[in-house]
């Protein structure tokens, strides 16, 4: 029988790695990586303000976009630092290693939760299987994204903090907040007693490195403060299953309809950090899925769901597996695997035909899925440890 899993989970991990090396090669292509931050981080590297610049394009007085492919500054200025060693490259070299990066982040992704939810050495490969093959990783390397960064770095300091390396943990949480809409919601773990020191280390490290860059740039603290936040406006838009994209698919797309909505869960997952006594990986579990809905989403940033998956496959082992396990379940097979697929043959046909019909059945199937799953995390019992 042990056997049997080690085969299973070699064919996983073959799979996996296969579409990791697709990955790459779609990062590294010269269409590849077009959300990577390297202008951005190289822009403050050379003392100058790159939301400035794009505020300076967007008005007309730049002729062409100063970024490189689709980049936008929308990320704090304090995390972009986190990426200078890559911004000192050029932008060749800095694209390869960055692509190489998040090959390892995604591997270190999947055995940092696996970990953490104390799961067997066969399933825990394949585990890293299943995530390397998911259309979320492999989407996240080709576009250059930073997500699986941010979730690596934020693992790594729960791991830290579990081993009693508070200054470590702050330091990795800092670096965790560089794709904040994954990062912030997880974050609200370290408001439990006894966790709250790298939360303070992290907090005062970004103060400090706002600090320096309205030093470097010649910029208000402030303006480095809040310049990335007043730009994500422009990255907003309707794509996936949290609170903004249902808003806009129930005919409401004013951000002023959603944000009260994406206020109100964040504020529910840290009243549960505080006042819970759940495990870490079953608070983490809760917060992840108010990270996929708060806040807007592409595809690329459901890679999250390999939480509350490790969190079900360890209830699956404990014989404590329920309705909540089950859904996250299918909502990663769905958005994993089964998404894409319909995705891509409904852009082939017109609005009213059955597959196109079928990929918005899909969307909606999912959405009240995760709902759903939230709801049961939050009011039905999962205060207990376990």
């Amino acid at each position: 029988m042990l056997i049997f899993r080690y085969v299973i989970a070699a064919v996983f991990l073959l799979i996996g790695f296969l579409s990791l090396a697709q990955g790459v090669m779609n990062a590294t292509a010269n269409d590849g990586s077009k959300d990577f931050q390297w202008s951005v981080a190289r822009y403050l590297l050379e003392n100058k303000n790159p939301y400035q610049l794009y505020l300076d394009f967007r008005a007309g007085r730049l002729a062409n976009s100063p970024f490189i492919a689709t980049e936008t500054p929308v990320y704090p200025a304090s995390a972009e630092i986190f990426l200078w060693p890559l911004a000192g490259l050029d932008y060749s070299s800095a694209k390869w290693a960055w692509a190489l990066l998040n090959g390892l982040f995604s591997i270190g992704c999947a055995v940092l939760v696996a970990r953490l939810a104390n799961l067997s050495l066969p399933v825990l490969l394949g585990l890293v299987g299943l995530f390397l093959a998911s259309t979320p990783v492999r989407s996240t390397i080709g576009n250059g994204q930073q997500g699986l960064w941010s979730l690596f770095f934020f693992l790594a300091a729960v791991d830290c903090q579990q081993r009693n390396r508070k200054t470590l943990a702050g330091i990795f949480l800092a670096a965790s907040w560089l794709k904040y809409t994954v990062t912030a919601p997880l974050s609200l773990i370290f408001l439990k007693r006894g966790w709250r020191a790298p939360l303070t280390v992290a907090a005062v490290l970004h103060v400090a490195l706002t600090l320096f860059l309205a030093v470097w740039i010649q910029e208000s603290p402030f303006r480095v403060l809040f310049s990335p936040f007043m730009l994500s406006g422009t990255a907003q838009t309707a794509s996936m299953f949290d609170v903004m994209a249902i808003a806009t698919y129930l005919g409401a797309p004013s951000i002023a309809w959603s944000a009260p909505v994406g206020v109100l869960l964040f504020l529910a997952g840290a009243v549960f950090a505080v006042r819970g006594e759940a495990s870490a990986i079953a608070t983490l579990s809760l917060l992840s899925m108010i990270t996929l809905l708060w806040s807007y989403h592409w595809q690329y940033d459901y890679f999250v769901l390999i939480v509350p998956l490790a969190y079900g496959l360890k209830r699956w082992r404990d014989g404590d597996f329920g309705y909540a396990d089950f859904g996250v379940g299918a909502a990663a097979v769905l958005i994993w695997y089964v998404q894409r697929l319909i995705d891509g043959a409904s852009r082939r046909f017109p609005g009213e035909h059955m597959i196109v019909v079928l990929d918005k059945g899909v969307f909606w199937i999912t959405c009240l899925a995760l709902y759903a799953i939230l709801v049961s995390y939050i009011f039905a019992a999962r205060n207990k440890v376990h």
